[in-house]
């Protein structure tokens, strides 16, 4: 057989055979890649609304109650939130993106096992990337709201639209009805930053 007529039959062959599994192998790098992207937008947006939002509550409450502080470097940024509603009483919460599972690490001294929440995120069905805690879904906005009430003890009045969310729960024990899963460790108080955000309250008044 001439080298050209085996290459041809070789490479024909392998593509009957392979060719079904190549494409369904490109077709998960594609959607896996749209997760990661749309995942790293969610982030974003909700690291950019707990930036502000603690700005706008202490103003409409007249006092000092919400800090938000920034954690880490650009590659690793985290979120630090201290609630103060009253001067005995005092919650922290940190949150960090944790890119290599499209999930958002989430550790609330609230816990009495200390354990942090792994907060998934996946696709809904009309192609939304949604925060998934339970069998409920939570857009950026949504999950940062239900952080601060969580954090302040508080249950918000106001209806959440209800999103379709994804097949696959991930989380088994509550704290504050936030859901938590794996003991991932994740900066608490103890750390750096929750000095930094403690920081913040010095002198002021309530």
């Amino acid at each position: 057989m001439e080298v050209t007529d085996w290459l041809d039959e070789a490479v024909q062959q392998t593509k009957e055979k392979y060719q079904a599994q190549r494409a369904l192998e490109d077709k998960s790098i594609q959607e896996r890649a749209l997760k990661d992207r749309l995942a790293s937008k969610f982030w974003d947006q909700l690291f950019e609304w707990l930036q502000t939002i603690d700005v706008k509550f202490n103003t409409r409450f007249g006092g000092q109650v919400l800090a938000v502080s920034p954690t880490g470097s650009n590659g690793d940024r985290g979120l630090q939130v201290l609630a103060r509603p009253v001067r005995a009483q005092e919650r922290i919460a940190v949150l960090n993106y944790q890119k290599e599972t499209t999930s958002i690490a989430l550790s609330m001294d609230c816990n009495p096992t200390d354990l942090p929440q792994v907060i998934e995120l996946a696709l809904a069905a009309d192609g939304a990337i949604v925060a998934q805690i339970g069998a409920e879904s939570y857009m950026p906005e949504q999950l940062g709201r239900k952080i601060i009430n969580d954090l302040l003890g508080i249950g918000s009045k106001l209806p959440v639209p209800q999103l379709q969310s994804p097949e696959s729960p991930c989380c088994s024990m509550s704290c504050n009805n936030i859901e938590l899963r794996d003991p991932t460790v994740v900066a608490g108080g103890s750390n750096g930053g929750y000095a930094g955000a403690i920081g913040r309250y010095a002198g002021n008044a309530y």
